[in-house]
């Protein structure tokens, strides 16, 4: 399966906008309200809200990397793609930009071009692989009781030894905290 795409904290480059942290734009504003409508799951309002965005400077990397993730979120692939690319033409230097371009060139079939970006990526923001690590564990804990359903009790382990075994032994914490 694909998965999904990393969750849509804040913009990667908010701070490229007004020097005190404010929006500096109307473009800057509506990407910050697609930002917060996509992490309250509202990715209608977002990707109207980044269409918009893109509408008002077409070289808006923010702009065009939230539209990429929503379509991504909405499995508009191609678009995800489209979008992706112009946000890595305009700013090649942010990781969580090209994970993104990774994210939708391996939904578009292309897992040679995703590995190499993501690798790109992850050299530019090694907190990228920490924070996909902190993903998957937290994953795996949100479905921890289908784990031990599925894996520890054909193998004969009690369901409670497995379940202490899963969280609070089994640690694969890597890099930063």
């Amino acid at each position: 399966g694909l998965g999904t795409a990393a969750p849509l904290s804040a913009s990667p480059t908010s701070d490229f906008g007004d020097p005190d942290g404010g929006p500096s734009s109307p473009a800057d504003l509506d990407v910050d309200g697609g930002f917060a409508a996509a992490r309250a799951g509202d990715f209608i309002t977002a990707r109207q809200l980044a269409v918009q965005a893109v509408a008002l400077d077409s070289t808006h990397a923010n702009a065009r990397h939230l539209l990429s993730r929503v379509c991504f979120q909405q499995q508009d692939f191609e678009c995800a793609l489209a979008e992706a690319r112009q946000a890595v033409a305009l700013r090649e230097d942010v990781g969580e930009i090209r994970e993104a371009h990774a994210m939708a060139l391996l939904a578009n079939g292309q897992e040679e071009a995703a590995l190499e970006e993501l690798r790109v990526a992850l050299r530019q923001d090694s907190a990228l692989g920490y924070a996909w690590l902190t993903r998957a564990r937290l994953a795996g804990l949100e479905n921890i009781g289908e784990i031990i359903e599925r894996d520890a009790l054909p193998r004969g382990w009690p369901s409670e030894l497995a379940r202490r075994y899963l969280t609070e032994y089994l640690k694969y914490d890597v890099g930063q905290p």
